[in-house]
C-alpha cells in the first residue's frame, strides 16, 4: 500500500510527464507536489497545476 505522500508524488510525475511539462524535480517537489497534496478535486488540481507551471516558465523568462 502507497503512503499518501508517495500517492501524491507519482500522480503528480504522471502528470508532468502526460502533460509534456518541462520542469525540474525540484520544481515538482516545491511548486506542484504542494498543489497535488492540497486539491482534491480533479478539474481544479489540474487548473491548479497549469497555472504553476505557467508560473515557472515565466520565472524562467525573467530569469529569476
Amino acid at each position: 500500500m502507497m503512503t499518501m505522500d508517495r500517492a501524491a508524488l507519482q500522480y503528480t510525475l504522471e502528470w508532468v510527464t502526460t502533460h509534456d511539462v518541462a520542469v525540474s524535480g525540484a520544481e515538482v517537489i516545491t511548486d506542484l507536489l504542494p498543489i497535488t497534496r492540497r486539491v482534491d478535486d480533479l478539474d481544479i488540481r489540474d487548473e491548479e497545476l497549469r497555472a504553476a507551471v505557467a508560473r515557472i516558465e515565466s520565472r524562467r523568462l525573467v530569469g529569476v
